[in-house]
């Protein structure tokens, strides 16, 4: 990447014009990537924020992550795999803490990821991201999930949203 390229990286709300490019993305990246049906129901989502990062206009990675009022969870950010390693998904991540009007608290960050999602895994350990517990078979094809959390207090509370949803799972907690 050029350094007119770098000045040319804008990160800007997703637009349902945008979700072709999402999904040649998500093809790229995933092997169960989503399709139109779940962009649908996550863009209508109000509690959704749903970010692009472009590079001269052309969509590059996205982050779709939810606000809550201790925390922010992200739910999918992915940069294209021809853009890996740009730092781009570093832009995205940032992103979160302006996109937040009201950033007087000190939330933490979560994220599920994949056990087999090694990339996103290795990124979120370099931004300081610490692994809090696995639920074991959350995922498609019965892969665990890792909670990973950036977090500046330490804080390593389960949130009573993620205890109902992990009543079905057998969770590790590290």
């Amino acid at each position: 990447m050029t350094k007119n390229d770098k000045q040319n990286i804008k990160v800007r709300n997703i637009l349902r014009d945008d979700f072709d490019q999402i999904i040649q993305i998500e093809k790229l990246s995933y092997i169960n990537p989503w399709d139109t049906n779940i962009l649908d129901e996550i863009f209508s989502n109000q509690m959704m924020v749903s970010r692009a990062i472009t590079l001269n206009k052309t969509i590059v990675g996205y982050n779709f992550y939810i606000i809550n009022e201790d925390y922010f969870q992200i739910i999918n950010m992915t940069i294209d795999p021809e853009f890996a390693r740009q730092k781009l998904a570093t832009h995205l991540l940032g992103d979160m803490f302006k996109t937040d009007n009201v950033n007087n608290k000190n939330r933490y960050i979560d994220a599920w990821v994949n056990e087999r999602y090694t990339p996103m895994l290795l990124f979120l350990k370099v931004n300081g991201f610490k692994p809090l517990m696995i639920a074991k078979h959350l995922f498609v094809n019965e892969e665990d999930g890792i909670l990973m959390r950036f977090s500046l207090t330490n804080n390593t509370n389960i949130p009573t949203e993620y205890e109902e949803m992990l009543k079905e799972f057998d969770c590790i907690i590290f």
